[in-house]
C-alpha cells in the first residue's frame, strides 16, 4: 500500500512539473479565418454577434472595458469599432480583404460625453506561447483614413510596447503597409498580445485601421537607416578628435569615399583625388 502511494505521489509531481510546459496554449486565429458569421448581403444588418463568434481566440476592449459583441462589415463615423471584414462585403473594391476571407476592422473613437476626456482606443487581445525562435511580429495593416498606417497601430506584448517598422509600403488609397517589430525578448514565453487603434488626438475623425496576417517570424527586424547614419557621424567625429587627428584625418577621408560609392553609387571606374 505504501508503495503505491508513493507511486501516485511520483506521477501527480511529474504530472504538475510537466503540464505547466506542454500545456501552454499556442496562439490562434491569427489570420482571422475562423470567424463563425453569417452570409450577409448588402442592406442587411445581422444581429449582435458573440465576440468569440467573430474573433475565436481573441477578447476584444473599447477602452478598458471588455465587450461581449462584435459587427460584421460594420463602420462607425465617430464611435469606437471592431468588427470583421468578409470578402464579400459590396464595397471590397474600396476595402479589400488582404488574404483569404476575412480582416479585422479597429475603431478608436468617441464615447459620451463625446469630448476630449472620452476619446478611447480599440484592442484585440489574445495570450499565448510566442514560439522559441520567433524573433520578430509581422502585421499587414490599412488605415482607412488615408492617414500613415503606423500612425494610429499600438502592439505591446507583456504589456511591454513594440516598436513597428514598415517594411513593405504599398501606397494609394487601398495601399497598405507590411510592418514589423522586435518581440526576441519574450521568445518561448506565454505572454499577452495586444493589438489596437489609437485615439487621434485633436479628434476630427477615427484611428481605423484594417488587420491581417499576423505572425511570429524567425527573421529579424532590419534596423532603421538613420541608427546607421548616426553610427557613422559618431565614428567621423571621434576621428577628428583628439591628438592624432592628423593621423585620423586621412583614415577619415578613405571612409568618406565609402560613403560616397554607397550613397551616391558613384561608378566603381570613377576617378578619385588621391590622399
Amino acid at each position: 500500500m505504501k508503495k503505491y502511494a508513493r507511486l501516485v505521489l511520483v506521477c501527480g509531481f511529474l504530472s504538475t512539473a510537466i503540464s505547466p510546459c506542454s500545456a501552454q496554449p499556442a496562439f490562434q486565429n491569427l489570420d482571422f479565418e475562423s470567424a463563425n458569421v453569417p452570409d450577409i448581403s448588402f442592406g442587411q444588418y445581422p444581429p449582435s454577434l458573440a465576440f468569440s463568434n467573430v474573433f475565436p481566440g481573441w477578447t476584444g476592449y473599447i477602452g478598458t472595458q471588455q465587450i461581449p459583441f462584435a459587427g460584421e462589415n460594420a463602420f462607425t463615423t465617430g464611435a469606437p469599432n471592431i468588427a470583421i471584414l468578409t470578402r464579400n462585403y459590396t464595397r471590397s473594391a474600396d476595402i479589400p480583404v488582404f488574404a483569404g476571407n476575412y480582416s479585422a476592422v479597429l475603431q478608436a473613437g468617441l464615447l459620451p460625453p463625446y469630448d476630449a476626456s472620452s476619446i478611447v482606443s480599440a484592442a484585440i487581445v489574445q495570450t499565448g506561447l510566442i514560439p522559441a525562435t520567433a524573433r520578430s511580429i509581422q502585421i499587414t495593416v490599412r488605415d482607412l483614413e488615408g492617414m500613415p498606417a503606423l500612425d494610429a497601430l499600438g502592439v505591446t506584448v507583456g504589456g511591454q510596447n513594440i516598436v513597428m517598422v514598415p517594411l513593405q509600403v504599398t501606397p494609394g488609397y487601398t495601399g497598405y503597409t507590411v510592418c514589423a517589430g522586435d518581440i526576441s525578448a519574450f521568445s518561448g514565453q506565454v505572454d499577452e498580445l495586444r493589438i489596437e487603434a489609437h485615439p487621434i488626438i485633436p479628434h476630427d475623425s477615427n484611428a481605423s485601421l484594417e488587420l491581417d496576417s499576423i505572425q511570429f517570424s524567425l527573421a529579424a527586424v532590419p534596423e532603421p537607416p538613420s541608427l546607421n547614419l548616426a553610427t557613422g557621424a559618431f565614428l567621423l567625429a571621434f576621428l577628428f578628435a583628439g591628438p592624432a587627428a592628423e593621423r585620423r584625418k586621412k583614415v577619415a577621408r578613405g571612409l568618406s569615399r565609402g560613403f560616397a560609392r554607397l550613397f551616391l553609387l558613384a561608378p566603381s571606374g570613377a576617378t578619385e583625388p588621391s590622399p
